[in-house]
C-alpha cells in the first residue's frame, strides 16, 4: 500500500495554475482530514503538498473522453481479490465517482472494469470481468451507461470455461464490438473472444484462433466505421496478433514483432484512417516498449525512444491534429517503476516527461478531446508495490487549445480529488456526486484470468 494515510496531493508548478488527479478511495469523505506532508516529490519540477482527500486501494484500466468536460475512467477498489467495478467522471471541473453494477460481489467474488468507450454523452459501454472463487475463474461483465445512471447488460451465451473482456469501441448506438477472450470447456488454453452489439443484444463473433496449443487473446480494438475495425492481442508467449474485421468477417493479418527472446504483445490501437493506424505494446529483449504502424497495406515496426531497462506500454490515442501518444511504465531502476509517455508528431516518436509520485506508478490507458489529453493508472509503494491509488494525468496537448487559453499551459499536470466513499448498497458501487446548479453533472493488456484478476 502507497503511504498516503489520508493525504491527497496537490502539485503547484511555478508560474501557472496545474492539475494531476490522484483518487484514493475507500474511505468516507466525512472522514478525511488534511495530513502532515509526506516528502514526496513527483518529479518534472514538481512540488507536493497537502490537501484532504480519501485513503484506500483503487486503480484506474481504461478512459474515454466524449468532450473537453466529459470523460468517462474506469477501473477497480478495494480487496485485491474481491474488488468492486468503478467508475469516474469528469464534467469539466471535477471527478466524481458514479455509481456502477456489481452482481455477486462477496469475499470471494468481485468485478473489474477494463475499457470504455462512447458514442455520446447518453450512450457509453464499459466492460471487464466479473472475478470468480478469489481470483480462479472470470466471466463477462458489461455494462451502459443512458446519461442517467450505469446498468449491466447481459452477455451472449456462450460455451465457455472462463471469459474476460478487455476492449471495446461503440461506432454508433446500433453497432459496438467487444474483444477478450475465452477459454473453451474442454480446453485449458485461450483463444480470442469477439462481440458485437446490433443495437438490441451482443451476440458472439467468430474470431480466428491462429493454429497450435497455446494462448491466444484480444486486448484492445478500434474502428473508422462498420466495415474497418482493428483487433490486437497476443498469439502464444512471443508474438503479437492483428485482426481486422471487413464488414462481413474477421481475419488475421500479419504484424511484425521484435528481435529477441522476450514475449511480444500488443495493448492499445487506434485508428486514424483506413490507412492510419497504430499500435502498442511491449516486446525485445530487454523488455522494451513498442510500436506498430497499418499503412494500409501492411503493419510495420517504430522505433521507439528507449528511457530504462524495462519498459512497457498499454495505451494509444491519436488527437484531432494526428499527434499520437502511447503511455505506459519505465523502469530506469530495479525494481522502480514510473509512469512513461511518448508522443509521435509526423517524423519520430520521442519520450515526453510525466510525473511519478512515488516508486510504483503506471499508466494504463489514454484518451484526447478538445486539445485534452488524459491518461488514467495506479501510483503504488511499499515494498511490494501493492496498488495504492488511482492516477489521473492530465495535459493540454495543442497549444491555443481551450485548457491552454485557461493558463494550464501544454505539460502533464496533476492535483487532488476528494471522492465520497465507495461502497455497496443493492449490487452499485460508488456513490454519485449530484449536479451542481448551473453545473453540467453527469449527462453523459492482458484478460484478466485470468492474468489480470490478482492486480
Amino acid at each position: 500500500m502507497a503511504p498516503f494515510g489520508r493525504m491527497g496531493l496537490t502539485a503547484v508548478l511555478a508560474g501557472s495554475l496545474c492539475t494531476l488527479y490522484l483518487t484514493p478511495l475507500l474511505a468516507s469523505a466525512a472522514s478525511a482530514r488534511p495530513a502532515r506532508s509526506s516528502g514526496l516529490t513527483a518529479g518534472c519540477g514538481w512540488s507536493v503538498t497537502d490537501s484532504p482527500a480519501l485513503a484506500g486501494s483503487s486503480i484506474l484500466y481504461g478512459v474515454h473522453a466524449i468532450a473537453a468536460d466529459d470523460v468517462w475512467a474506469v477501473g477497480k477498489a478495494g480487496d485485491v481479490l474481491s474488488p468492486g467495478s468503478l467508475a469516474e467522471h469528469w464534467d469539466g471541473d471535477e471527478w466524481s465517482v458514479v455509481p456502477t453494477p456489481n452482481p455477486t460481489r462477496s469475499e470471494q467474488d468481485g468485478n473489474v472494469l477494463d475499457a470504455v468507450d462512447a458514442t455520446g454523452p447518453n450512450d457509453v459501454w464499459a466492460v471487464g470481468s466479473h472475478i470468480r472463487r478469489a481470483g480462479i475463474g472470470t466471466g463477462p461483465l458489461i455494462v451502459h451507461f443512458d446519461g442517467s445512471r450505469w446498468r449491466k447488460v447481459a452477455p451472449p451465451a456462450g460455451r465457455f470455461l472462463d471469459s474476460s473482456l478487455t476492449g471495446v469501441v461503440a461506432i454508433a448506438p446500433d453497432d459496438a464490438w467487444i474483444v477478450g477472450a475465452r477459454v473453451p470447456r474442454g480446453s485449458l488454453d485461450e483463444a480470442p473472444l469477439a462481440m458485437h452489439w446490433d443495437g438490441t443484444a451482443w451476440r458472439t463473433v467468430r474470431a480466428p484462433n491462429p493454429p497450435g496449443d497455446r494462448d491466444d487473446l484480444l486486448t484492445a480494438v478500434t474502428a473508422t466505421g462498420p466495415d474497418d475495425v482493428w483487433a490486437v492481442g497476443q498469439a502464444g508467449e512471443r508474438t503479437t496478433l492483428t485482426m481486422h474485421f471487413d464488414g462481413t468477417r474477421w481475419l488475421t493479418v500479419p504484424s511484425p514483432n521484435p528481435s529477441g527472446e522476450a514475449r511480444a504483445s500488443l495493448t492499445g490501437v487506434v485508428a486514424l484512417a483506413p490507412d492510419d493506424v497504430w499500435a502498442d505494446g511491449t516486446g525485445g529483449a530487454p523488455n522494451s516498449g513498442i510500436s506498430e504502424h497499418w499503412d494500409g497495406t501492411s503493419w510495420t515496426l517504430a522505433t521507439m525512444q528507449v528511457k530504462g531497462q524495462f519498459e512497457e506500454l498499454a495505451g494509444i490515442t491519436a488527437q484531432a491534429d494526428g499527434t499520437v501518444w502511447a503511455v505506459g511504465l519505465v523502469r530506469p531502476d530495479e525494481p522502480e517503476y514510473q509512469t512513461m509517455a511518448q508522443r509521435f508528431k509526423g517524423t519520430a516518436w520521442s519520450i515526453t516527461r510525466t510525473p511519478s509520485l512515488d516508486k510504483g506508478d503506471q499508466l494504463e490507458s489514454v484518451t484526447s478531446a478538445g486539445g485534452e489529453v488524459w491518461s488514467v493508472g495506479v501510483t503504488a509503494a511499499g515494498p511490494d508495490f501493492q496498488p495504492g491509488a488511482a492516477l489521473i494525468l492530465h495535459r493540454c496537448g495543442l497549444e491555443g487549445s481551450d485548457c491552454d487559453y485557461r493558463g494550464l499551459g501544454t505539460g502533464w499536470t496533476y492535483a487532488a480529488t476528494s471522492l465520497r466513499k465507495v461502497g455497496d448498497d443493492d449490487g452499485v458501487h460508488g456513490e454519485a456526486h449530484p449536479p451542481r446548479p448551473g453545473g453540467r453533472g453527469v449527462g453523459g493488456r492482458e484478460p484478466a484470468r485470468l492474468r489480470r484478476s490478482g492486480r
